[in-house]
């Protein structure tokens, strides 16, 4: 490559490539800022959740407290007597949680007397499975103090016998046996607390256990209820994995707002984070192809422009030898009509000698006339306003007219022509003027590769594939493969050693499709061989 077009490559790639590069470092930066916006986006409304969730446990659970802890002492049983009923006797009515919690918060409901008997009432499909109740329950049991969320209540004596021993009057009264009823007017004070939280020890782990005290004169019972965790967390659960934890959540998670204890929840950001991670691939992908584009856009507009440069230069150039190949194919034959015209003006030479000069004279003419017009051909087909009009004629005969006019020429400068044609052909359709310039530039050519011998060309007419064809082919240097392709190109010439403004060939070319035609160039072990087709009228 010559020294410009490196430079000019050098300097687009550089103003291509640097803000390239700068983008390409932007938008990565950006799409990091934007992946951890997102992220970050993610485990804030994990958290979010988990305070929604934990406020919402937190007043379900405290409601539930507070419901729970306005249940008479006396329910914790299967059957119980109610103090307040005015009949006498035995009375017994079954207990509203003799066939379970109430609440589907609630997993059971226990109550440990002073005998150290346990009663609890499970949710039925769990009978059996919370015997650990039974140890834990005692340990974990409030004080008996009265306070300003007890209660306290006088009864009699017999009413809280009754409900100590209403099992065993359910026994006797199913069995049809008598029962004494109990005797005495005597009243007792009956203290119940309230529901205080607790955390026990489960056997898969801390439980969550609202419990109270009833404190009679004589007695003292255990009361209170263990907390469902798989229902607290279908309760508060989202779309999110929700878990209702003992102790402080780690990670996402909320605590909850219960006195006593120390229970949150804790949100699983697993999907949340996923998302997140998702979308910041999608933000990732968007952002290359945007780059891809982007920088193909940017990479083909700059071989455009290096093209359209060095295609300007290309021209520049082909101008400049142009312009050099005129200068030069005008001097040579005015400087030999310079030279006759001053022989022919002197009147020295015989008259054989001064019909040569006229000759020559006339023979330089007709070269200058080929310049001139191939130079005009040219300005017409950079323009796009050569063109031809066919008609209605005898191909075989028109050519050997062309050669005939321009056979003393062409001999003159070592071209012999030979002209062959087949019988009887139709009429073709052409434009004469046009194919006398095709041939004339044909021809021409042949005879400056004819090389320093004497050259030989043959003209052939005959009928072709969609037409007619003339074949011109000569027995010079031949056309270099590497060539084949641009000769039929402005300035484009196939031996730069020899005179010629390159303009022929395509002028020929132009003129041959003008007309409905075409010029093509066939391969041959040597010479050249060049055919006009022209349709048949």
């Amino acid at each position: 490559m010559r020294p410009r077009p490196i430079f000019l490559a050098a300097l687009l790639a550089t103003a291509i490539g640097a803000p390239l590069f700068r983008w390409w470092l932007a938008g990565l930066e950006a799409t990091d800022r934007h992946v951890a916006a997102l992220h970050a986006r993610a485990r804030e409304d994990a958290q979010r959740a988990a305070s929604r969730a934990a406020t919402q446990a937190a007043q379900q659970l405290e409601m539930l407290r507070q419901v729970e802890s306005q249940r008479p002492w006396f329910h914790y049983q299967d059957w119980f007597h109610d103090p307040r009923a005015l009949a006498q006797g035995i009375a017994l009515t079954p207990s509203p949680l003799a066939s379970g919690p109430t609440s589907p918060l609630i997993l059971a409901n226990v109550q440990i007397d002073a005998k150290a008997r346990v009663r609890i009432l499970e949710r039925p499909g769990e009978e059996g499975r919370l015997g650990w109740l039974a140890n834990v329950v005692a340990a974990a049991a409030p004080p008996c103090e009265a306070g300003p969320t007890a209660r306290s209540e006088i009864i009699p004596e017999t009413a809280f016998d009754q409900n100590a021993r209403s099992l065993d009057y359910a026994v006797a009264l199913q069995n049809a046996q008598p029962v004494a009823a109990p005797r005495g007017t005597s009243v007792a004070e009956v203290l119940t607390t309230s529901l205080q939280w607790t955390t026990v020890e489960g056997p898969e782990g801390p439980e969550l256990m609202a419990l109270r005290c009833v404190r009679a004169p004589d007695e003292r019972r255990i009361q209170g209820f263990l907390v469902d965790r798989d229902a607290v967390e279908k309760l508060v659960g989202t779309n999110l994995h929700v878990r209702f934890v003992p102790g402080a959540p780690a990670g996402s998670g909320a605590p909850l707002p219960l006195p006593g204890v120390r229970w949150g929840v804790s949100v699983s950001d697993v999907a949340l984070v996923q998302d997140a991670i998702g979308r910041g691939d999608a933000v990732r992908r968007q952002f290359r192809r945007n780059f891809a584009l982007g920088a193909t856009v940017a990479v083909l507009a700059g071989i455009a422009v290096a093209a359209l440069a060095m295609q300007s230069e290309r021209l520049a150039r082909q101008r400049a030898a142009f312009a050099a190949a005129a200068a030069h194919e005008l001097r040579t034959p005015l400087a030999a009509l310079r030279l006759n015209a001053e022989l022919l003006a002197d009147g020295g030479a015989d008259p054989e000698g001064m019909k040569r000069r006229a000759r020559q004279v006339a023979d330089e003419v007709g070269r200058l006339s080929r310049v001139v017009n191939n130079v005009l051909g040219a300005t017409k087909l950079e323009r796009g306003g050569l063109g031809a009009r066919p008609v209605p004629g005898d191909l075989a005969r028109c050519v050997g007219e062309i050669v005939e006019r321009q056979r003393l020429a062409l001999e003159a400068g070592g071209l012999s022509v030979r002209v062959e044609a087949e019988r009887e052909l139709p009429q073709a359709l052409f434009d004469p003027e046009a194919l006398a310039e095709i041939l004339s530039n044909l021809l021409d050519n042949a005879a400056r590769h004819a090389g320093t011998g004497a050259g030989c060309a043959l003209v052939m007419v005959a009928k072709g594939e969609g037409g007619q064809h003339v074949i011109v082919s000569d027995e010079g240097s031949g056309v270099p493969e590497r060539m084949r392709r641009a000769i039929f190109e402005p300035f484009v010439r196939g031996d730069a050693r020899r005179d010629g403004l390159g303009l022929g060939l395509a002028i020929a070319r132009a003129l041959a499709r003008a007309q409905g035609g075409d010029l093509e160039l066939r391969a041959t072990p040597s010479g050249a061989r060049f055919v006009l087709s022209v349709s048949e009228a």
